[in-house]
């Protein structure tokens, strides 16, 4: 496991670019260039940076939290504007899982273009659903488009998704 201090030596970080660098002065093979490589997930719409550190792998914007911070962060980081490349400490905050989740894009494999609302073939309807304390709950099924959006839009404005979510 990395410290704050031995990440201080080994890498620089950019506030403003969010960029993590090799130390210029470090004897390392890689001095002065950019640390990590980008990687995704197939289902993922955007990918993120991971950085081989001490023999083992990191999520970049782990470690900017640990750089910027002193600590790991307690649970998961979320990237404010959704690109998992932008490791830029104002797009950076600390959530749970459930609030992570609640600003997460569109799978690539939705159909309607808002989460949660989805053609039912079999009921003829458009079916809007949410999930509530990881339980799946419908919230309409209609056959006006319109009304399964607006019965989503509005569980995602009591439930505290996050304006992005669904982007």
């Amino acid at each position: 496991m990395i410290d704050q201090a031995r990440l201080k030596e080994l890498l620089d970080y950019d506030l403003e670019t969010g960029a993590l660098r090799w130390k210029s002065d470090a004897k390392h093979r890689f001095a002065g260039r950019m640390a990590g490589y980008e990687f995704k997930t197939p289902r993922a719409k955007t990918a993120y940076l991971r950085v081989r550190v001490g023999g083992e792998l990191h999520l970049a914007h782990r470690l900017v939290w640990l750089w910027a911070n002193g600590s790991m962060p307690p649970a998961d980081i979320d990237h404010i504007n959704g690109d998992g490349r932008d490791n830029r400490l104002s797009n950076l905050r600390a959530v749970s899982r459930t609030e992570n989740l609640r600003n997460m894009p569109r799978y690539k494999t939705n159909t309607s273009g808002l989460p949660g609302v989805h053609w039912n073939d079999k009921k003829q309807r458009w079916v809007a659903q949410i999930n509530k304390r990881a339980k799946r709950t419908q919230l309409c099924a209609s056959t006006d488009f319109f009304e399964a959006v607006c019965a989503r839009k509005s569980a995602e404005l009591r439930l505290g998704y996050h304006a992005n979510h669904g982007r």
